[in-house]
């Protein structure tokens, strides 16, 4: 893009500027706040929107924990997974990690994160070792779901009602 022509790096420039998609997080954030403030005087909560997942705290939207998350998802449904407390003890780590039969590579997240902050790929003994001794808050290890495709599905329920809806699914793909 260097020795591109003036006219094509204009042309990007305007695409980056006019499509939100390349716009910083704290762009979009800045540009929803006159509205996210106009819906919480209206509600009269900051966290109106929580009604959407009421059993997850703040709706999953700020410091949710994901153990509590955990419960909820019937076991069938949920990858293997392990809880630890910030300053656990690795021997206690990898004798629970035997017992309940997980072995590398595993995933470690921490218990309440933000956008894939603090999540790491453990894929020997020194990175499980590294993540346990190194993690400043509670977190849990999970096993490595390697499947070729995510989606991410928007499930509706009208309080009352027996079933819900599928009403979006989305496919994740890595840039």
């Amino acid at each position: 893009m260097l020795n591109a022509p003036l006219s094509l790096k204009l042309k990007i420039k305007w695409i980056k500027l006019t499509h939100w998609e390349y716009w910083s997080f704290n762009a979009l954030y800045l540009l929803m706040l006159p509205c996210w403030l106009y819906f919480s005087l209206r509600a009269r909560s900051l966290f109106f929107f929580a009604a959407a997942n009421p059993s997850i705290r703040n709706g999953g939207m700020l410091n949710e924990s994901k153990e509590e998350v955990h419960t909820l998802i019937p076991a069938s449904f949920a990858p293997k997974s392990l809880f630890f407390r910030k300053g656990v003890e690795p021997t206690q780590v990898t004798s629970l990690l035997l017992k309940h039969d997980m072995h590398l590579p595993l995933v470690g997240k921490p218990n309440i994160g933000a956008r894939g902050r603090g999540v790491k790929m453990l894929r020997s003994n020194e990175d499980l070792l590294h993540y346990i001794q190194s993690s400043n808050m509670d977190f849990h290890l999970q096993v490595l779901i390697d499947y070729p495709n995510e989606v991410g599905l928007f499930y509706c329920k009208e309080p009352g009602q027996q079933k819900g809806r599928i009403t979006g699914i989305v496919r994740k793909e890595f840039l």
